[in-house]
């Protein structure tokens, strides 16, 4: 499995939940984007083994933006890490259909067991 990971800045939380993944999930290949045309580059190119996307816009605005990538997101699985907690910005981000939903000020302990119990599942799969 491979995780593609979206956040626009180099610091901050963003870089906080990359160094915890790259530091709690040693050798997980991880593909870094850090603006929505080069994420959406990346979705137009054949997928060859699956893939689990972190999202982690920046803004409302940025969210929206991902949101208007439409079918490209369809059938990946999702990681949100949204901006703030209102109810504007939690309702848009469930237009992406997140598998799980956390937010910026969040410590990302969760996102680290999603994280495992997908590589479980992969795994599962495909030894059987």
């Amino acid at each position: 499995m491979t995780i593609t990971f979206f956040s626009t800045t180099g610091e901050g939380p963003g870089e906080r939940l990359l160094h915890k993944i790259e530091t709690h999930l040693p050798g997980l290949p991880i593909q870094v984007a850090r603006t929505v045309k080069t994420l959406s580059d990346r979705f137009h190119q054949p997928v060859l083994e699956p893939s689990t996307l972190i999202l982690m816009p920046e803004n409302k605005e940025q969210l929206q933006e991902l949101i208007a990538m439409g079918n490209l997101l369809n059938d990946i699985p999702i990681l949100l890490v949204l901006p703030d907690r209102e109810p504007a910005t939690i309702d848009a981000g469930h237009r992406l259909f997140p598998r799980f939903v956390t937010y910026v000020d969040s410590d990302f302990s969760y996102v680290f067991a999603v994280l495992n119990k997908m590589l479980e599942k992969n795994k599962l799969q495909k030894e059987g």
